[in-house]
């Protein structure tokens, strides 16, 4: 007894351990693999031992003269030992990763078939506890019916891995299957009598929704359905499927479809060998042959992706909710709409967190110790609003800092990809004068899509050396840039073929790029000519039109004056959305690229898209409005899953721009602007200062945004902006790590920041508060204060200001807007 009983202890922990150890061999480790393969070979073996103890239990209790008890523990001590190679190659299977679209099926398999395992254990327990006590044989056997149950389904399960979802339930009896609240929809119902007169149909016309659908839905919509469309095909609708060149109505039998669905190669099969083990019956692939013989019929408007979100194209003006007189209209909305998702409104922000965060947010750098002292000694209810309004007239600073932002999204770069060629234009002085003089954005677009000289490198895109595919020539880039910066439109997927995510066609992305093209374009799709030509066209007809003879400037004239029409609510939409992202950490419409996607709070987003409008498309009092509500100015939360779920404004990164300067910031150790204009490649500081209206630089800090991009800045997460970028990451890297740690540029900034600090002669214990209160906006505590002096004074002045630097930077209080 006691023995079992420490088997069964032993067992159960062995089990359960194997929960917490991470196995990912992420198919590089063969031997786990080749281990993990035996699962099904060697789980039949325990199954077969407990079912074999289920009959002889219940011989035993029908006929008790048998004496079967010894054989009964023999039986279950060989389940028990048996199941545990099994369930260790079991999960060895599972870390192959080849079940990441069945995670929810393999978790329940792989819970059932421990739970099994475990009660097996300690069904041993009680069966000598059943020897010398022969009532708990009573509990006993229930419990050997609950763990037979319980291994059928995890069997279910198992099966339904390889062979389908449905293994047990696809061909029981429809009586059954409404007994157990089975029964499916109408396609569901069909499909056996589909199958069963399929032989017997060949003079009648496919029925697409009885006989077809089924079959897809069952062996392909896994794969090619819906979001999914592996190896670029999708089943989505009949368009895509027509498409994707896998049929051919001359001979259907030839269809590229069809030799799939037939091939003895396993690694060309579909569905694939690791997703079933038994092919299409050959009568389901005659029915997909002869509908493909008669052209592919589908139902009008049916379509196998998931109901798509409409978004409106027209502006709206919500009604705000009732609330105080003056409140925030941000606030009146947002309110509301905790309230309505039961979701508690998040706690207010303190003065110094809320100086750190709004000079972070609108000029990119952290407040002086001046400024916070003056700050918080401030007793006027209204210091906030007069911060605000202060930053945002410091007209340079805000340049400075949101030049980040556009350069990102315009793909402003200073040196890289296209430029030793001449195949790609800047556009930074024209960029930094509209910052620097808030010109409207409805300027600011149109000035962009019909450009003049100098602002004319963002729709030119960049002129590839060498042979590039179709997607990349320059009036698709223009296509996909124009429409993904300015109506939050996907057309990268729409450039290669039809999208399979929302409504964009690949007539629609070569519409647009035949606007900008000076020569005849012709339609493209996955880099095969299709012998169609484009139209210069406008994707919202219901908005205007455009006139394909007219020269390419005119027609880009009457593209600007489309994209800022006054009933085009896309484009202030896709804006406000981009700011409410960068300020509050999460997008009104997730991702801000795709505006087709449902907005968690309409009305806010429909709101702020009217306000940027009626204040004549001034985006810093769009900003103001933002930061000036009591939502902004409350407590962050660390981080959101992006659902309906919105709790608060969520910490912010600092970008690698931010980063870099608040570094230079707190030591006082800025680059010297002679040292910037001597060097190689664009004088960014003579164009920025002549777009500020001066005549050459005036000496003040050169920000990072001006400076070429470097490898400390690249691992910190800034863009080669080759490409449209609207968001950085927001996860650590090992690559940024490294340079963090030890990397020469960062040891540098350190030491000559270091230097600096030592050279103002202010004593340790000032200098370590001047640091902290630089850097964090606070003081240091009594142990932060200590550590400090201790690393300053443990070594070389220098080399202990260095140290403690370090310390005080890696703090995820620094890294963070919080």
């Amino acid at each position: 007894m006691k023995f079992a009983i420490t088997a069964a202890v032993l067992m159960t922990g062995l089990l359960v351990a194997l929960l917490f150890i991470p196995i990912n061999s992420d198919g590089s480790n063969t031997l786990l693999l080749f281990f993990g393969r035996f699962h099904p070979l060697i789980l039949h073996v325990p199954i077969g031992a407990l079912i074999a103890l289920f009959v002889m239990e219940v011989i035993q209790w029908i006929r008790p003269k048998h004496q079967l008890g010894k054989a009964c523990e023999i039986l279950l001590w060989f389940s028990m030992l048996s199941a545990v190679p099994a369930v260790v190659a079991g999960f060895l299977l599972a870390s192959s990763g080849d079940y990441e679209d069945k995670l929810e099926l393999l978790t329940d398999h792989q819970w059932l078939g421990l739970a099994t395992t475990v009660l097996c254990a300690w069904l041993l327990v009680m069966r000598y506890w059943a020897g010398s006590k022969p009532k708990a044989m009573w509990l006993y056997r229930p419990m050997l019916i609950i763990n037979v149950i319980l291994l059928s389904f995890a069997g279910h399960y198992g099966a339904s891995l390889t062979h389908g979802e449905n293994y047990l339930t696809k061909y029981m009896p429809p009586e059954i299957k409404t007994a157990l609240g089975l029964e499916g929809d109408e396609e569901s119902k069909n499909y056996a009598d589909s199958l069963l007169g399929a032989a017997d149909q060949g003079s009648g016309g496919i029925d697409f929704a009885h006989q077809i659908v089924p079959i897809l839905r069952e062996n392909c919509m896994e794969c090619h359905g819906g979001e999914k469309s592996k190896g670029g095909f999708s089943l989505n609708d009949r368009d895509i499927f027509i498409n994707s060149d896998v049929v051919d109505f001359k001979n259907p039998d030839k269809s590229e479809l069809i030799q799939l669905l037939r091939t003895h190669d396993e690694d060309d099969r579909m569905p694939p060998l690791d997703s079933r083990e038994d092919p299409i019956p050959e009568e389901q692939i005659v029915l997909i042959e002869r509908w493909i013989a008669e052209g592919l019929p589908w139902e009008p408007g049916y379509s196998f992706g998931k109901d798509r979100y409409e978004a409106p194209l027209k502006p709206r003006r919500p009604e705000l909710p009732k609330g105080l007189a003056g409140a925030n209209p941000v606030d009146l909305l947002m309110d509301d709409w905790f309230e309505k998702n039961s979701v508690k409104s998040p706690e207010a922000l303190d003065d110094a967190t809320f100086l750190r965060r709004i000079y972070l947010d609108l000029i990119g750098l952290p407040p002086t110790p001046e400024q916070l002292s003056a700050f918080l000694a401030d007793a006027s209810p209204d210091k906030r609003d007069g911060v605000i309004t202060d930053l945002l007239g410091r007209n340079a600073d805000y340049a400075d800092h949101w030049l980040t932002f556009w350069n990102d999204l315009l793909r402003n770069a200073y040196d890289g990809t296209g430029f030793i060629t001449g195949g790609r234009k800047r556009i930074t002085g024209w960029l930094y004068g509209a910052l620097y003089s808030n010109m409207p954005y409805d300027e600011f677009v149109r000035q962009l899509v019909a450009p003049k000289e100098e602002s004319r490198g963002f729709i030119d895109g960049i002129e590839w050396r060498g042979e590039v595919n179709a997607s990349q020539t320059k009036a698709v880039q223009f296509s996909q840039n124009v429409s993904q910066v300015f109506l939050g439109i996907n057309m990268k997927c729409a450039s290669c073929h039809d999208s399979f995510i929302d409504q964009w066609k690949l007539k629609d992305a070569y519409s647009l790029a035949a606007i900008y093209s000076d020569k005849e374009l012709e339609l493209t799709r996955c880099d095969k000519p299709t012998g169609e030509m484009a139209e210069a066209a406008w994707i919202f007809p219901e908005l205007g039109e455009i006139d394909s003879e007219l020269p390419r400037d005119k027609r880009l004239e009457q593209l600007a004056a489309l994209i800022t029409h006054p009933e085009n609510g896309r484009t202030a939409r896709t804006i406000v959305n981009r700011l409410w992202d960068r300020l509050v950490g999460q997008g009104i419409v997730e991702s801000v690229d795709m505006l087709d996607a449902e907005p968690w709070n309409v009305d806010l987003l429909d709101y702020l898209a009217i306000y940027l409008v009626e204040k004549d498309y001034d985006i810093k009092e769009v900003i103001k409005l933002i930061v000036s509500s009591r939502l902004y100015q409350s407590q962050s939360v660390i981080s959101s899953d992006g659902s309906s779920k919105f709790s608060g404004p969520i910490m912010k990164r600092l970008t690698a721009e931010q980063f870099v300067d608040s570094v230079r910031h707190v030591t006082g150790n800025w680059i010297d602007p002679k040292v910037v204009n001597s060097q190689k490649g664009p004088k960014n500081l003579n164009v920025v200062a002549k777009a500020s209206g001066m005549k050459q630089w005036d000496g003040r800090p050169v920000r990072a945004a001006l400076t070429g991009l470097d490898s400390f800045q690249a691992a910190l997460g800034r863009p080669n902006r080759d490409q449209v970028v609207s968001g950085r990451p927001d996860m650590l890297t090992t690559l940024e790590a490294i340079h963090l740690a030890n990397g020469p540029e960062f040891a540098s900034m350190l030491s000559e920041g270091a230097t600096a600090l030592l050279g103002t002669g202010k004593p340790i214990d000032d200098l370590i508060e001047r640091v902290y209160l630089s850097a964090l906006s606070r003081k240091p505590n009594t142990n932060e204060r200590a550590a400090a002096t201790e690393l300053i004074v443990q070594g070389t002045p220098q080399e202990g200001v260095s140290d403690f630097l370090w310390t005080v930077f890696m703090q995820p209080e620094f890294f963070y807007i919080r």
